[in-house]
């Protein structure tokens, strides 16, 4: 039996150099990240409800809606709570579940102003019930978010993502790019502007109002 040495060694060097560098990072990132939850910690902060909080961020407004609906399903369901209100409502309301305009009818009533709601109909689209402060109903379908599509095999090492540059808008322009991203069901971490920029905190006002919840902006 003979043995031949098919490897190539610096090829193979160079795979495990860059996978040191990345384990390397990681670590000062972990590193980073413990002094930050020790901080937040020290100022009488919870981690386990910052890490809520972080979730509740990256989520779009239709899944926070159903996280929350859920919730309250489960904890009334072990009598840990009563009937969501709003299904206790919508048990006294006369509604067509197969008619979408019959549907949003009923739900339009029942939406606060500045709020939302998602429904998921049995044979349909979901799509998002909203109510603005003045009491004007708009109806929007929800659009799919399709993960990154897979890039080709690189042999060689990654080059550092470059940040979309800001939309060129004023202030009410991104309080008006915020407000459409939470009609269309995007994510409060969505904001295309930098840290920093007076015009991330108007978006997130914007999506604030466009998703009638807080999203802990910044």
């Amino acid at each position: 039996m003979s043995i031949s040495n098919t490897v190539s060694g610096e090829k193979l060097k160079s795979y495990v150099e860059r996978l040191e560098r990345i384990d390397s990072e990681v670590k000062e990132l972990k590193t980073d990240r413990a002094v930050i939850v020790a901080e937040l910690k020290a100022d009488g902060f919870d981690p386990k409800y910052v890490g809520y909080v972080l979730k509740a961020r990256a989520a779009t407004p239709s899944e926070l809606q159903e996280d929350r609906a859920l919730k309250d399903i489960y904890l009334a369901a072990i009598g840990l709570a009563p009937e969501p209100p709003l299904f206790r409502a919508m048990g006294l309301l006369d509604v067509d579940p197969t008619s979408r305009e019959s549907v949003i009818d009923a739900w339009s009533k029942m939406v606060e102003p500045g709020g939302s709601v998602t429904i998921t109909p049995k044979d349909g689209k979901p799509f998002v019930i909203a109510k603005d402060i003045t009491g004007t109903i708009s109806v929007t379908d929800v659009v799919e978010r399709r993960g990154p599509e897979r890039s080709e095999r690189s042999t060689g090492p990654k080059p550092k993502r470059e940040s979309a540059p800001a939309p060129d808008v004023d202030a009410e322009g991104a309080f008006a790019l915020g407000e459409e991203a939470a009609k269309l069901d995007q994510p409060v971490i969505a904001n295309p502007f930098p840290f920093g920029d007076a015009r991330r905190a108007r978006w997130d006002e914007g999506w604030r109002k466009g998703a009638g919840s807080d999203g802990m902006g910044d």
